[in-house]
């Protein structure tokens, strides 16, 4: 008799779900593919229900764990971040959305899409926070990644990967690592996606004021004469002609 070890019976699952859908998981239609006997099904299952949940254990494990440990042997939070993006990009969307949408009459089935949600929330909130985002900004971010990746399984599930990417890295990039004792983190959730941060290395010490004098309010002679000019034409109309960048700065710390 022809042996099929416990794993060929999980891929073959899978595989039937992708292609077929969740109405040809039978007892029958596996043995089938398999080309074994029934007593080989009831060898390794007592039924098709234990079937069922040992299929979505296996699911569990390759879909979420399996990921997690990849990711895991990265070093920084930007690898792994890309990793776990890509990882996801290339999974198999059609299998994840017959298990979720079984999972809304099946009770075994349902119980494991919980925990991969949860699983997988979580560990994306751990990356971002590893990145430098506050706990809720990193809990906000992850439960808007792994809602899109869900929704787009949904309503897009012909996206390429390259697609998913690049539109998932445009949600990334609109959380920026701002530390929650910065002058902007406290007006957020407004977007400072074009926020930018330097650090100068200089020979005397120079305070912020000085040096966002001589950034800005120290203008080429010929910068000057145009905006002379400009302000000679404007000042008929009442419009300011007196400011200058430095008093625009309203707002400023110890390190800001």
């Amino acid at each position: 008799m022809k042996k099929v070890d416990k794993k060929q019976w999980f891929v073959t699952g899978l595989t039937v779900l992708e292609k077929e859908g969740f109405a040809r998981i039978t007892i029958d239609n596996l043995c089938g593919l398999l080309q074994i006997t029934k007593g080989a099904f009831y060898h390794h299952f007592k039924n098709i229900d234990g079937y069922v949940d040992a299929l979505m254990r296996y699911w569990l494990e390759v879909n979420t764990f399996e990921f997690i440990r990849e990711v895991d042997k990265l070093n920084t939070p930007k690898e792994q971040q890309q990793k776990l993006a890509d990882m996801a990009a290339y999974a198999s969307i059609r299998n994840e959305n017959v298990i979720r949408a079984l999972g809304y009459s099946n009770p075994i089935v349902r119980n494991y899409v919980a925990q991969a949600d949860s699983i997988r929330l979580e560990y994306a909130n751990k990356l971002n926070e590893a990145t430098g985002l506050d706990a809720k900004q990193a809990m906000d971010l992850a439960i808007i990644q792994y809602s899109m990746l869900i929704g787009m399984q949904q309503v897009c599930p012909d996206l390429s990967a390259e697609q998913f990417k690049e539109l998932q890295d445009l949600v990334i990039n609109k959380f920026k690592n701002i530390p929650t004792n910065s002058l902007i983190e406290k007006y957020l959730p407004a977007d400072y996606v074009d926020s930018y941060s330097r650090e100068i290395v200089c020979n005397q010490k120079i305070t912020p004021e000085k040096f966002r004098n001589l950034a800005f309010n120290q203008l080429p002679k010929w910068i000057d004469w145009l905006m002379n000019l400009r302000n000679a034409i404007v000042k008929p109309l009442g419009l300011d002609t007196k400011s200058r960048f430095t008093n625009m700065v309203s707002d400023k710390n110890e390190h800001e």
